[in-house]
């Protein structure tokens, strides 16, 4: 082969791994040969840093040591790594445990084994869109979780501990016919019939009561609660409905008459200053037992009616024939407590 210049040979665009090539020695003054594929092995095995653009890759890329290598720095992070799903592997701290594969399946991140741990403080998960799906196994929330938009729970969820959620007051959730769950008002449970919120008051007179006029409508004032809510005692006489509705009534007196002469009584009761209509109650009381011993007759009612209004209010009535009549208190001894002269609950049932 005739001497020529670099310049004067013929360009080689593609060599191959047996292709030889001349290397100054330096270290040994000398000129040797070289082939592609050796040349190409120490280039790869040099621990210089290796700059270049557009580099493509045709084989595998794998660090001389074990967590010895970093891709890219905090100073200098890649911009964009485009991946195929399944291909991150992390290898577990535990030496022998499984790694985490994490996979794209349907749009949705999935992570094979293990779980999410957030370890810094005021660290968070946000997910604006897609879902959350969580396949397996249990869930520990240790702090405060904060969720944006609608959850759905396939299954039962145990609670240990508080439980906040920033419905309005009187809303409760309620699911629907596409299986979401929607808050909704006490008041729209009440009138569908599903929920019944409460109301109730049971109420009592330590005073006994004679009756003034024969024959003239009588209120009959009570002066204790044993318990009350939504429904309140106005005036000793009136009780005034918080929440509109049906309420079951029940009356309990017992009337004394201590004249030799059996006489008549009614009991009935107004709504909101009216007559409720078929409610009154007639009782004859037999005529005293003796002279100083009256005779008794014990009166139980019971209505159930509507409320159609809040503040609507009832009043419980009575009269007689003869101003004998009473109803008494009497007071109490070692065996037994203090009688009330009437006793008058009423319960929210609808």
């Amino acid at each position: 082969m005739a001497d020529k210049k670099i310049t004067e040979l013929t360009e080689l665009t593609s060599a191959s791994l047996n292709d030889i090539f001349a290397v100054v020695d330096i270290a040994g003054s000398e000129t040797k040969k070289i082939t592609n594929e050796s040349y190409i092995t120490n280039v790869r095995n040099h621990e210089s840093p290796l700059t270049a653009s557009g580099i493509v890759i045709s084989d595998n890329l794998i660090p001389k040591f074990p967590s010895g290598s970093s891709l890219g720095s905090a100073e200098k992070p890649f911009a964009e790594l485009y991946l195929q799903s399944g291909s991150i592997n992390i290898e577990s701290d535990t030496i022998g445990d499984p790694s985490a594969v994490i996979s794209n399946v349907s749009g949705n991140l999935e992570i094979s084994v293990g779980g999410m741990l957030l370890v810094e403080q005021d660290a968070s998960f946000i997910a604006p869109t897609g879902s959350f799906s969580y396949l397996s196994g249990s869930f520990n929330h240790i702090g405060t979780a904060e969720r944006l938009g609608d959850t759905i729970i396939t299954g039962s969820v145990q609670i240990t501990g508080s439980f906040e959620t920033d419905l309005e007051e009187n809303l409760v959730f309620l699911g629907d016919l596409n299986g979401r769950s929607t808050p909704t008002t006490l008041d729209a449970l009440a009138d569908s019939g599903s929920f019944v919120q409460s109301a109730y008051i049971s109420s009592y007179s330590s005073s006994s009561i004679a009756l003034i006029a024969s024959g003239s409508a009588q209120s009959i004032p009570f002066t204790s609660n044993w318990l009350t809510k939504d429904i309140t005692l106005v005036d000793n006489t009136k009780f005034t409905f918080g929440i509109a509705g049906i309420y079951k009534l029940e009356i309990l007196t017992t009337i004394a008459n201590p004249s030799s002469t059996e006489h008549d009584a009614w009991f009935w009761i107004k709504l909101n200053g009216n007559n409720f209509p078929n409610s009154a109650k007639r009782v004859t009381i037999p005529k005293q037992k003796s002279s100083g011993q009256p005779a008794y007759q014990t009166v139980a009612i019971t209505i159930v009616g509507e409320a159609q209004n809040p503040n609507d209010y009832i009043e419980i009535f009575w009269t007689g024939n003869s101003t004998d009549l009473q109803i008494n208190a009497e007071a109490g001894n070692g065996t037994y407590p203090t009688s009330p002269s009437i006793i008058t609950s009423i319960v929210r049932v609808g």
